[in-house]
């Protein structure tokens, strides 16, 4: 965790540079300090996204010269191309288990090469070639820092719960430099079918939600990463939940005292959740693998949506949130039997009474939405046929 947390921050850290003063993109906030980790992990998992994010920026720009996509839908149809490749080698070839995990797969299998492919359409066409050299560069940098780091002498100075991604068996770089620590992994024990279904249906009603009344769910597919996450482990729950506090609170701050926004303020909060990642890991040695890696990941980008959410509308924002992550849950443990160590093992009466007073606060959330939102779409229908 320690290693993969530290590559993370610096290369987070170097693209808040390059953002600021040449106003290049590279792929995205975590694209590159994240390919970075999984590549190291897993040697195959750089080619991987070579051709998915090839194929996601052709297949986005063929769309573009023939429909007039731009915005969110643009991000939309970046995703879903960037998640063509690896879904059709799950489903077709067979070919899962080159991520390991199906969390694992998400992210760095779909996630990744549509942002990547959606911020490389948003540059202007002279600034591509710069940014993809200075994205490569980086990659090899923190590649090779990683690389260093990732020796016989650190794994035997680390805790278990500090070396739980880049030191353990499942790791290619740990088995190639002899520095194996740790146990195996975990990962989630989702069926693909359930899995996809399950991104599907999250995607879908946090995109309806945003598009009805402009707010913001946590990410796109945040809360259905974060069942996920939950099913194999019932503390990632906890975990998530302190975390969007916690980063939450640090980046409002930093925005009252700097008035910083945007993509550096994304930044900052993905670099404040990996230091509170690092600090849960050395407390609590909780998670091996990448479990809690993707878990304070969530959590930083979801405490900056909720950031970016108007004030008046952040407690419906939030229990919009609790009720997907209520629903999703539900309908996931109707058909996956979860681990031993994950949530809703047993269904208790306390359990079910949480998870209906989730459901029904986000719809008399939904219902305040709604009842605000009537007025101006009249309004805006009056104007029309007027």
């Amino acid at each position: 965790m320690i290693v993969a947390a530290a590559i993370t921050i610096l290369g987070i850290a170097i693209g808040i540079g390059v953002t600021q003063y040449r106003g290049l993109r590279m792929g995205g906030v975590i694209v590159v300090p994240l390919l970075a980790v999984y590549s190291l992990y897993s040697f195959e998992a750089l080619p991987l996204f070579l051709v998915t994010a090839t194929l996601a920026y052709c297949l986005v720009g063929l769309i573009r010269r023939h429909t007039l996509i731009y915005g969110r839908q643009l991000l939309l149809v970046s995703l879903a191309a960037g998640a063509l490749g690896p879904v059709t080698l799950a489903l077709v070839f067979n070919r899962w288990a080159i991520l390991g995990s199906t969390v694992e797969l998400a992210f760095t299998g779909t996630i990744l090469p549509g942002i990547a492919a959606y911020n490389y359409h948003k540059l202007d066409p002279e600034d591509r070639r710069l940014d993809l050299l200075v994205s490569a560069g980086l990659f090899v940098g923190l590649v090779a820092i990683a690389a260093a780091l990732v020796s016989p002498t650190l794994a035997t100075h680390l805790r278990s719960s500090l070396t739980s991604i880049l030191f353990t068996p499942a790791s290619d770089i740990a088995q190639y430099r002899n520095a194996v620590a740790g146990s195996v992994p975990t990962t989630t024990t989702i069926a693909r079918v359930w899995m996809l279904c399950l991104f599907l249906g999250g995607l879908v009603l946090s995109e309806l939600a945003h598009a009805r009344w402009g707010v913001r769910l946590g990410g796109l597919i945040a809360i259905p990463l974060l069942v996920a996450l939950s099913i194999a482990n019932a503390w990632t729950l906890g975990v998530f939940l302190a975390g969007v506090v916690v980063v939450y609170a640090s980046i409002t701050a930093i925005n009252a005292v700097t008035l910083i926004y945007g993509r550096v303020l994304l930044s900052l909060s993905v670099v404040t959740t990996m230091l509170y990642g690092v600090l849960v890991a050395a407390v609590v040695p909780v998670s091996v693998g990448f479990a809690l890696y993707f878990t304070v990941l969530l959590a930083g980008i979801s405490a900056y949506n909720i950031h970016r959410v108007a004030p008046a509308e952040r407690l419906e924002s939030a229990a919009l949130g609790a009720a997907l992550y209520a629903l999703l849950l539900s309908g996931t443990r109707t058909f996956v039997e979860p681990r031993g160590t994950g949530i809703l093992t047993t269904v208790s009466a306390i359990e079910f009474a949480v998870l209906l007073g989730a459901v029904l606060l986000g719809i008399y959330c939904a219902h305040r939405l709604e009842t605000r939102r009537q007025p101006i779409a009249n309004y805006h229908t009056r104007q029309v046929l007027a």
